[in-house]
């Protein structure tokens, strides 16, 4: 899972991100916050009671949840809403999984016969073991101090790779702060590489927001990277 550290591609143009990957794209404003809602309505609690069903019977882990979301159309990412992302996903859990047949949601909203058979298509399963916590296969190869490149186009190819990091830094040069143990790695757990048995490095990295974003800052961001996210600072 390695790649040459080259050019970031333009994010405000760029097709090649994931929908959800918003983090450092102009012209989506603020984000409103309330702390003390966790549903605004009946259906949003019926939404992620359906959902957490949905990811149970299918044999999806968390990873695999999130990988789904990604995979939604990209208009139809932004115009479905937060929950209507994960009713949609819930529906894709279920037929992935082998659990409906395709399109069986629409043959009964329409009244019709759900016809077909059901088939999982999906390598994604649940994790071996609680937590996500995981031995390490080999010593951290980074440490505190050093400076680090982010790799550039891991994830992107094919388009919806699940890959955790944020496209602002891809490419940027960091100084490794901390060393968090070694987790399940999201990129494999999500599509059913490995058992999940052994995880990766993560690392905490500094990065000065003047030398990410076009509006600047005098403050510094520190970004969780897993270890084949990196490479040297010298690489090229």
């Amino acid at each position: 899972m390695q790649d040459t550290p080259g050019q970031e591609p333009d994010r405000r143009t760029s097709t090649s991100f994931p929908p959800h990957d918003l983090g450092g794209r102009p012209g989506f404003g603020p984000v409103p916050v309330d702390d003390d809602a966790i549903f605004t309505n009946r259906a949003e609690a019926r939404v992620f009671g359906l959902t957490q069903m949905a990811q149970s019977a299918s044999g999806f882990n968390t990873d695999g949840f999130r990988h789904g979301i990604e995979r939604e159309d990209p208009d139809r990412y932004l115009a479905l809403g937060y929950w209507g992302r994960w009713l949609s996903n819930a529906e894709r859990m279920l037929t992935e999984g082998g659990v409906l047949p395709a399109a069986a949601v629409d043959a009964a909203l329409a009244g019709e016969p759900v016809r077909g058979t059901v088939e999982r298509s999906t390598e994604c399963r649940p994790a071996t073991a609680r937590g996500a916590r995981r031995t390490a296969p080999a010593d951290a190869v980074f440490t505190l101090g050093e400076r680090v490149r982010v790799h550039t186009t891991m994830g992107l190819e094919p388009r919806f790779e699940h890959c955790r990091i944020p496209g602002y830094v891809r490419g940027r040069i960091g100084t490794v702060e901390a060393i968090h143990d070694s987790w399940i790695l999201p990129d494999d757990h999500a599509h059913g590489r490995g058992d999940g048995t052994q995880g990766s490095w993560v690392y905490n990295v500094s990065f000065p927001a003047a030398e990410l974003f076009a509006a600047g800052g005098d403050h510094t961001l520190r970004i969780d990277l897993f270890e084949p996210y990196l490479t040297s600072e010298s690489a090229a």
